[in-house]
């Protein structure tokens, strides 16, 4: 099975535990990643308060790569990516003075919708849920998970057309299921932590952050799984800042979904690079048991 690969801006840099574990559980998989060579920015925050145009035309350029590879489908693993993508499309196929507009300036005519896949998405699959399922190798016992999905990825479902309940998703859930792990219910799944307040307003993310962390230890998680670049940025990085203000203990680490399902397949901890985040999660394997 082939699939084009996103890289983004942030993924290399920020998001290298998501990258590296995504990596590594396609390989165990079977699904090879390819690389689009001549990718650029999409534009993340910017562009869509400057320029309608350009907003749509930068994902659709992304696109236009793809479609010159070969493949019908792309994972975006950055969430603000991922998003633009899916606005873009919306845009393009919507409006037939903004697809002429982008075409226009991209001197390119599109053939076929390519699909834009969430890293979530594409694992959730019928087909990548039974071999998970049947590679499962280990998982970490007796401990629960909170799925965190942030606010961005499900919304606004009109536009990006993810395949689950916008309050309640259950998609995460399902594939770590699938790995052998416990997932729990709580109501925090999609709040906002803040988002790209972190770097001009951190008091907003901190309060906001605090509310997600609060009811996520309320529910007896052990640990936060989550597909969000920035959400993990928030939570780990600032959880420490959480604890001192608000004389609070929290000690939860926050993961990429991707490193708990590497981890099902075989994967040791350093290969997930859990000792990279901020609040301790490699102690986690100490938990690990092994099938067979």
């Amino acid at each position: 099975m082939k699939i084009a690969y996103y890289e983004s801006c942030s993924l290399p840099a920020m998001g290298k535990e998501y990258d590296k574990s995504i990596r590594y559980c396609c390989d165990k998989l079977g699904v090879e990643l390819v690389k689009i060579e001549d990718w650029m920015c999409c534009g993340s925050t910017v562009t869509h308060h400057n320029s309608r145009l350009l907003s749509s035309a930068l994902p659709m350029r992304n696109l236009m790569a793809v479609e010159k590879l070969g493949v019908d489908a792309v994972m975006v693993p950055c969430s603000a990516c991922y998003a633009r993508f899916k606005n873009a499309q919306h845009e393009f196929y919507g409006d037939g003075k903004m697809r002429q507009d982008i075409e226009e300036v991209l001197e390119y005519k599109f053939n076929k919708k390519i699909d834009v896949l969430h890293p979530l998405e594409f694992f959730a699959t019928p087909e990548m849920l039974t071999k998970i399922e049947a590679s499962e190798k280990c998982k970490i016992e007796k401990v629960k998970i909170a799925s965190y999905y942030g606010c961005l990825l499900v919304r606004p479902p009109q536009v990006i057309g993810f395949n689950d309940d916008t309050e309640y998703p259950m998609t995460m859930d399902n594939i770590l299921r699938a790995a052998g792990y416990k997932t729990i219910d709580w109501s925090y799944k999609t709040e906002c932590c803040g988002g790209y307040f972190t770097t001009m307003r951190p008091d907003i993310v901190m309060s906001m952050s605090e509310k997600i962390f609060d009811n996520a230890l309320a529910c007896k998680a052990d640990i936060i799984a989550n597909p969000c670049i920035f959400c993990q940025t928030n939570l780990d990085t600032r959880q420490k800042a959480i604890e001192a203000a608000a004389s609070k203990k929290y000690n939860m680490p926050v993961v990429y979904f991707t490193q708990l399902l590497g981890i099902a397949l075989g994967a040791t901890s350093e290969q997930m690079h859990f000792q990279t985040h901020f609040v301790d999660a490699k102690g986690l394997t100490s938990k690990v048991v092994r099938n067979g």
